[in-house]
């Protein structure tokens, strides 16, 4: 029992140390409005000293990132930046979802529009569609590796005549490549890409070798079969023996996995399993004499190391939250309460509560989580120390005492580590 409560403490402490990353650390984190802003001033700088390859770069990268009404103007730059490289299909898409999402006349952009399909006709590009079933799917353009480009399906593209590599993907659906034969009809032509679902495999495959006759195999108490055996199981675990009438069985606890084969070589015994001696008489037992065990203590160092680590997590989240406290002050100092009017007023504080909740709670609520973390690690450790100090001469390794003392009383208390 004393051993159980051991493990429990130092799987909880364990679970506290990994806990310390605070959430989302592994995970990709999203740029913040400030970092979308700085990266759309250096594509537009970018674009106005000609460099239009990097501006269109930029603009792509931060497209899905950005609100709705900043990705219209994006579209529209895009369109123009890809129309001077000279990548017209792709300029045309940029402008007729700016023109699809703005839902309004836009002179500019109709004249921009007619400017690229007239480039398009010259070059000798063929409109056509692509379908996509089920719905929801997204089309893959291009030869697979970097310049692939992934839009949303169904989608209208321009295409030269000649074969092109396009696919289709959606989770839980096969990947669908094909090559388009476009002709050039001069017509629009729809093309459809059928995904297929996913192959799932529901059960695992258990094969059993080895040689001899008559070695019989039990699944949960269930004998069923003979080796050489094969057979599918559902996922999960069984209790596995192999082994003849007679001789000591092959014992093991297996796990099935859906879509895996385990494969198994049992080593079965050939000891005839004999009867066991009967019990000797208790006035004829022998005397058995034990060694005294070894008075010597191991030092446990397992629970000093949870308490060491609770305490350093403990400092980590003071750490942090002087931090947060100090921002907290600055973002007073940048936006005060008492401004000259009340419509400044409204402006300080809906400016200090965005950069509160950007900057200063985030730090707060991690430095909490990591009291909590570190305050159950240092305790788990402590209760280790409490719990697993074994008895020494008849006596616990914790210890009250009554002390009685002239004119008084009073108490010793005494822990051995």
């Amino acid at each position: 029992m004393m051993h159980q409560i051991r493990r429990w403490l130092f799987a909880g402490g364990l679970l506290c140390c990994v806990l310390l990353v605070p959430p989302g650390a592994h995970a990709q984190k999203k740029r913040t409005p400030e970092q979308l802003n700085a990266l759309s001033g250096e594509a537009m700088d970018a674009a106005r000293s000609g460099k239009m390859e990097k501006a269109a770069e930029i603009w792509t990268e931060i497209l899905d990132e950005v609100p709705p009404e900043t990705q219209l103007n994006i579209h529209f730059n895009l369109a123009l930046a890809l129309r001077k490289l000279g990548r017209l299909p792709e300029s045309w898409h940029h402008v007729t979802t700016y023109v699809h999402k703005t839902g309004r006349k836009d002179k500019k952009a109709g004249k921009l529009l007619r400017k690229i399909e007239e480039g398009l006709g010259k070059e000798g590009y063929t409109k056509s569609a692509i379908v996509c079933i089920p719905e929801g799917a997204q089309v893959l353009l291009g030869k697979k590796g970097s310049k692939q480009r992934t839009y949303p399906c169904p989608l209208t593209w321009w295409f030269k005549p000649g074969k092109h590599p396009v696919g289709a993907q959606k989770e839980g659906y096969e990947i669908k490549a094909e090559q388009l034969e476009i002709m050039a009809h001069g017509g629009a032509a729809a093309y459809t890409l059928k995904l297929n679902k996913k192959k799932t495999k529901s059960r695992g495959l258990l094969v059993i070798e080895g040689g001899g006759r008559a070695v019989q195999v039990f699944l949960d108490g269930m004998l069923e079969g003979k080796v050489p055996f094969r057979r599918k199981l559902k996922p999960g675990s069984y209790d596995l023996m192999v082994g003849k009438p007679g001789k000591m069985p092959w014992k093991k606890r297996i796990t099935i996995k859906a879509g895996e084969t385990l494969t198994e070589r049992p080593d079965v015994a050939q000891e005839i399993v004999t009867k066991p001696p009967e019990k000797i008489p208790p006035a004829v037992a022998p005397t058995t004499v034990t060694a005294a065990p070894d008075a010597r203590r191991r030092f446990k160092w397992e629970p000093w190391a949870l308490i060491v680590t609770g305490g350093a997590v403990i400092i980590g989240g003071t750490v942090m939250q002087v931090v947060a406290y100090s921002k907290n002050e600055d973002l007073r100092s940048e936006y005060p309460q008492e401004p000259e009017s009340y419509q400044q007023f409204l402006e300080n504080k809906a400016g200090y509560e965005s950069a509160f909740e950007g900057d200063v709670k985030p730090l707060r609520t991690t430095s909490f989580l990591l009291y909590g973390l570190g305050g159950a690690a240092a305790l788990a450790g402590g209760i280790w120390l409490l719990v697993d100090n074994p008895k020494e001469n008849g006596r616990a390794g914790v210890a009250v005492v009554p002390l009685l003392a002239p004119g008084g009383a009073g108490a010793t208390f005494s822990w051995g580590f």
